[in-house]
C-alpha cells in the first residue's frame, strides 16, 4: 500500500510503499478511501529533530475508509467487513473512531 512519509526531519515528505499490516487481537484493518492532511501535518513536518520522534511517520491522521479485515476477538456485529470507519490518529494510535453500518 502507499503512504505519504516523512522519512527526515524538515525535508519534502515522499510517498511510498509500506507493507500492509496484519490486525492483530481485538484490532481492525480499515482500507483508507480518503485521508487529511491538516495544519499539525505541517508542523511535524517543520520540527527540529529533537521533537520529531521516529522517522518514518506517516501523515495524514483524519482518515475514512471500510473495514477490510478482522482480527481475533473482534465479534461486534456493526463491526464486520465493509463497515465505514471515520478515523483519527496520533503517532498511530487512534484516538477517536466512528462506524457507520455496512453497506
Amino acid at each position: 500500500m502507499q503512504a505519504f512519509q516523512l522519512v527526515a526531519p524538515q525535508q519534502p515528505p515522499e510517498l511510498r510503499e509500506v507493507p500492509v499490516p496484519e490486525p492483530g487481537p481485538g484490532q481492525l484493518l480499515v482500507k483508507v478511501g480518503g485521508a487529511g492532511a491538516c495544519h499539525s501535518d505541517l508542523h511535524l513536518m517543520e520540527a527540529p529533530p529533537e521533537r520529531l520522534g521516529r522517522v518514518p511517520f506517516t501523515l495524514g491522521h483524519e482518515n475514512a475508509g471500510w473495514v477490510e479485515k478482522l482480527g481475533p476477538g473482534i465479534v461486534n456485529a456493526d463491526t464486520k467487513k465493509g463497515a465505514f470507519w471515520v478515523l483519527s490518529f496520533v503517532d498511530g494510535d487512534v484516538i477517536a473512531a466512528d462506524h457507520y453500518a455496512a453497506p
